[in-house]
């Protein structure tokens, strides 16, 4: 763990209200500009985990940058604004629900859904590792995931867009895919692929301007291997201006494709993913990133022209293989269209998902386990739930919310020097569980039957079996009571924007005129699609 890390999980929430029933567990990652760590909810009477959250926290240094922040007031981070103009019932991409401005921080924090599987990246690692083989109705499934995806960032609604807008994510990639719990309705046993990270990503237009649509681009954010052509010929023209033979035509010529990025690079990187899924085959990566787009357009060479004998694909089912063919062209406009290639990938499911699509699955009489994933890359969900204040800190009490140290829950012990580094499920080595009398204990994790564990030192939190709608109802209804871990149903809770302020001013503290500070940036997604409807923010 790093001390950013450290000092993200050692902080509240830093939203408006039941603060004190989320705990940071672990850091989840890190990255340039900012890290992201998980957050449970206990219920305090049982001391069960209710519900759990990523805290994504990243650095801004230009507040008044172009295509950084969105809504009436600009103060809405890109990501959180993506999240918000996705269709209703788009299951595919991460629900970012709130997000806040910390100027004074010069950070934002994002509060988004927590996707216990890990990401795709992980998971292809591990297949290519162990030499395995993704069975057909498991990459049909991923492939459906993407595409509806795909659809909904073509398909984007409200919040002042003018309409015929959609997103391109240009850094889409296997690192950006997260699994999550399968559903059990849709292939029970393959978890659910969501995308992610849509910090970098564009909104498109075709009223933008040449200029405007470049400076959009150019703004955002693609790794190396996985940019599609077009985008590369904003980067990296030199090897990109090059129609390959593969997909060149008669009489078409490079000035004839735009030099345009639309969702149609959404549909090439879903192609790019799944032919790494299919071909288990890596990138022969070059010395120079700028040799990265013509060793990644030979790789394509090889395994497209092999897609009938190449020992990986030749097993696949054509509709896959030239699905995903379709996906990969040069030209944006001889790809499959987001419409197409979700009734094309639905029709792929239902001639090739077979018995996997639905509970018979789950049935040992009717099903003997030749389509499951392999065993030995099974997911786990393993993180000290422990309080960090429970914790030998090498660095000392850090807290990024500058609480006093009245309000601690546990003491822990400071060390007389040396130590630090991991811990929370980070990376290797870390600090060592202390007893509130100051002895080490040994942390021990397991499993429980409901998928999360349960960590001894201090305190047992196990997963409640219905959790899942209490971290939304804490932010639509701050002033309700925190969901009760069993219940059999969520419950439906309306927003009223005076409960919100009021929670806000509570939390917010009191200036010397007695009046509260204002709000620093906090915006969730219902409170302004209220105030929208309403016409309350100007």
């Amino acid at each position: 763990m790093t001390t950013r890390g450290w000092n993200l999980i050692r902080s509240k929430p830093g939203f408006a209200t039941q603060e004190d029933q989320w705990v940071g567990t672990k850091q989840l990652g890190e990255g340039g500009q900012g890290c992201a760590g998980l957050f449970v909810k206990r219920d305090p009477s049982t001391q069960k985990i209710v519900d759990r959250m990523v805290v994504k926290e990243a650095d801004v240094t230009n507040w008044t940058k172009e295509y950084e922040f969105f809504g009436p007031k600009k103060d809405i981070p890109r990501e959180h604004y993506m999240s918000m103009i996705m269709p209703k019932g788009s299951n595919n991409t991460i629900d970012v629900m709130g997000s806040r401005l910390f100027r004074d921080r010069s950070c934002i924090r994002l509060y988004m859904e927590y996707c216990p599987g890990g990401d795709l990246s992980h998971f292809l690692g591990l297949y290519l590792d162990q030499s395995l083989t993704f069975p057909e109705p498991y990459l049909w499934k991923v492939f459906q995931d993407l595409a509806r995806a795909i659809h909904a960032m073509d398909n984007l609604s409200g919040h002042g867009l003018q309409g015929g807008e959609s997103i391109a994510h240009i850094d889409f990639k296997p690192a950006n895919i997260f699994l999550c719990l399968p559903d059990e309705n849709n292939f029970p046993k393959y978890p659910v692929a969501k995308l992610a990270d849509f910090g970098g990503a564009i909104i498109c237009s075709s009223r933008d301007s040449e200029k405007v649509h470049s400076d959009k681009v150019l703004d955002g954010a693609f790794s190396p291997g996985y940019a599609a052509p077009e985008v590369e010929r904003f980067f990296n023209p030199g090897p990109a201006d090059r129609i390959p033979a593969r997909d060149a035509r008669a009489g078409v010529v490079l000035a004839d494709i735009p030099k345009r990025v639309t969702t149609a690079t959404n549909v090439w990187n879903a192609g790019l993913i799944m032919l790494d899924l299919m071909s288990l085959q890596q990138l022969n990566w070059p010395k120079f990133i700028s040799q990265v787009y013509s060793a990644r357009d030979t790789w394509l060479d090889n395994l497209i022209n092999q897609k009938d004998t190449h020992p990986r694909l030749k097993g696949y089912s054509t509709l896959l293989k030239d699905t995903v063919i379709q996906c990969l062209n040069y030209d944006p406009s001889q790809r499959t269209t987001p419409k197409d290639l979700l009734a094309r990938v639905d029709q792929g499911v239902r001639l090739h998902g077979g018995l996997m699509q639905t509970k018979d699955c789950l049935d040992t009489k009717k099903y003997r386990g030749q389509y499951d994933l392999d065993p030995r890359v099974a997911f786990t969900d393993d993180y000290p739930v422990t309080q960090p204040e429970d914790w030998l800190m090498a660095n000392g009490d850090v807290d990024v919310d500058e609480e006093d140290d009245d309000d601690e829950d546990f003491p822990f012990a400071k060390p007389g020097g040396g130590g630090g580094g991991g811990g929370g499920g980070g990376g290797g080595g870390g600090p060592t569980p202390k007893t509130p009398h100051g002895k080490a204990q040994a942390r021990s994790s397991y499993s429980t039957t409901a998928g999360a564990p349960q960590d001894t030192p201090f305190k047992g939190f196990v997963f409640g079996l219905n959790a899942g709608a209490s971290t939304r109802n804490f932010f639509d209804a701050p002033d309700e009571d925190y969901e009760m871990v069993d219940r059999p149903e969520p419950r439906l809770v309306s927003f009223k924007q005076s409960k919100m302020r009021e929670a806000m001013e509570d939390e917010m503290p009191d200036r010397q005129d007695g009046r509260p500070e204002p709000p620093h940036g906090f915006v969730k997604s219902s409170q302004l699609r209220q105030a929208m409807e309403d016409g309350m923010m100007g």
